[in-house]
This record gives structure tokens, C-alpha cells and sequence, in this order.
């Protein structure tokens, strides 16, 4: 136990997190496994229970439906970490997961803590989009406009097809076509793939006639 203490006392944390991602990318999963079980039990802190957990997620979510013990596993972790140091990562992460099992309120929970440790937009949009599916209508309009205005702008996009999906489900068909063209004229100059955005605008089924041609223009 000394020796291995020694040896990872030697290298920096976060080379050892690297390489054993590597390693579990390469399909080396049980070295994987034992480097990030050995960072968990030697260091006992918020971010050894992050990468453990990143790993778990990592390797479960490959599959196309993880078990209830795994799930549960990474949760677990990213729970552990939080109570070892407040931090955004397992914040964040757990604000995810939550939102992928439709627990929007749980998920609500960890983006809001997530945000009291650094106000970012990535937050102000996914708790937009709860608020949303909650029918707080307002609050998440204002919270994707939030997001809109201090996002880079090549990475605007999602926000802006969130907008017009719900200006268009409360019935505001005139607003979410201004944001359409917006959106279209706006990625112009980003050669984002007009097509992607189609489809995109498609999934959410507010592409309607008046808004076709412009896409045909460009």
C-alpha cells in the first residue's frame, strides 16, 4: 500500500485520470477500472469520485440501456463527490442524468446548485428547458434568452430552436417565424449545415410553409 501511495504521489492527478482514459478508450477496461478504483481509495476526494464516475459513465452509457445497478452506481458516486466538495462537475452531471430519466425537479435541483458555483449559459438552458417541460412557460423563455445572450454564437443554435419550439407550442406562430429566419440568417455566415438545422427544426415540427422557401434560398 505504501508503494502505491509513492507512486501515485510521484505523478499529477490529473495525468494519471488521462491516461487511464485512454487506457478504458483503448478497450483496456479492467486497468482502467483498477487505476481510477486505486486515485478513489487512496486520495478520498470530490474529484477521485468524479473520475471514477466519469469512467462508469463512460463505459456503462456505450451500452444502449445500462441496468439499474449500474446507473445507480454512477449516481452514487457523483452523490459522494458532492458531499466530499461542493463542485460543478458532479452538479452538472447529476443534473443530467436526472433530466435523461425525466425527473425534471431532481434534475432542477443540481442545475441550480451547479449555477451557484459558476453562472454559466449551458445551465440557463437546460434549466430553460425543465422549466418548459414543468409548464413554467415564462421562466423558461426567459431563462433561454438568458442563454442566448452569453453564448458564443457559433453555439447559439440549440437555444434558438428551443425558443421557437416553445413560442410555436404556446401558439405564438408569428414570433417563433421571426426567430427562424433569425436562425437561418445568423448561421449563414457559420456554415452550419443548413440541412442539420432542418432536421433539427423538423424533429420539434415548427418548420412550416412561409419558412421552406427561405431554406430552399440558401
Amino acid at each position: 500500500r505504501r508503494e502505491e501511495e509513492k507512486i501515485l504521489s510521484a505523478h499529477r492527478l490529473d495525468g494519471i485520470y488521462r491516461m487511464a482514459m485512454k487506457l478504458a478508450k483503448n478497450g483496456h477496461l479492467e486497468a482502467a477500472k483498477t487505476i481510477f478504483t486505486l486515485l478513489e481509495i487512496t486520495y478520498r476526494d470530490a474529484l477521485t469520485s468524479n473520475n471514477l464516475a466519469s469512467y462508469y459513465e463512460e463505459v456503462y452509457y456505450k451500452k444502449q440501456s445500462p441496468n439499474h445497478k449500474e446507473k445507480n452506481r454512477v449516481i452514487r458516486l457523483y452523490k459522494k463527490s458532492l458531499q466530499r466538495q461542493e463542485n460543478i462537475k458532479a452538479a452538472c452531471s447529476l443534473g443530467a442524468i436526472y433530466f435523461k430519466k425525466k425527473e425534471y425537479r431532481v434534475s432542477s435541483y443540481y442545475y441550480r446548485r451547479a449555477l451557484k458555483r459558476k453562472q454559466k449559459p449551458e445551465l440557463y438552458y437546460n434549466l430553460g428547458l425543465i422549466y418548459f417541460y414543468e409548464g413554467e412557460y415564462e421562466k423558461a423563455i426567459r431563462l433561454i434568452k438568458k442563454a442566448i445572450r452569453q453564448l458564443d454564437a457559433e453555439y447559439q443554435y440549440e437555444a434558438l430552436i428551443a425558443l421557437i419550439y416553445m413560442y410555436s407550442v404556446l401558439g405564438s406562430k408569428e414570433i417563433a417565424r421571426l426567430y427562424f429566419h433569425k436562425l437561418v440568417h445568423k448561421y449563414k455566415k457559420f456554415n452550419v449545415d443548413i440541412l442539420h438545422l432542418a432536421y433539427a427544426c423538423e424533429e420539434y415540427t415548427y418548420i412550416d410553409q412561409n419558412c421552406l422557401p427561405l431554406l430552399r434560398e440558401w
